[in-house]
């Protein structure tokens, strides 16, 4: 992780179409919801992922988003062991990363709300729709 910087950082959404400058240290998750960025457009079956989601907790995987560019200016995942458990290991996670066909989910995606912004970034917001067949 590059050293912070006491200037503003630019965090872009390629499909918001959106730049937003900030303070080293924003967390990724207030920081879109206050742009208005859609967090979370993840769809199960017919339930938007606003239903689903942990409000910030960190458990839900709900508020996934995939880093294009500057993986190295968030904070690490390391820092909790939340974001690592729900990428992949928690119910939202899993059947997100099985629905993607993700071979290591943890690689290139992150959870918003548990991301600080030290350096300039480029995300991807993550829109699905997993389906269930309850009929088998």
């Amino acid at each position: 992780m590059t050293a912070p910087t006491t200037t503003a950082v630019t965090v872009t959404f390629i499909d918001e179409k959106k730049e937003i400058r900030t303070k080293p240290g924003a967390n990724l998750r207030t920081l879109a919801i206050n742009a208005g960025v859609r967090l979370y457009g993840v769809h199960i079956g017919p339930l938007p992922g606003e239903l689903f989601n942990c409000r910030g907790g960190g458990f839900c995987g709900t508020c996934l988003v995939e880093v294009v560019e500057g993986m190295e200016n968030l904070s690490p995942a390391s820092h909790n062991g939340k974001e690592s458990f729900s990428i992949g290991n928690s119910p939202m996670g899993n059947f997100r990363a099985s629905h993607w066909k993700l071979e290591n989910p943890r690689s290139k995606y992150r959870l918003a709300c548990q991301v600080k912004v030290m350096g300039d970034c480029t995300l991807r917001t993550v829109s699905d729709t997993i389906d269930f067949n309850f009929d088998d």
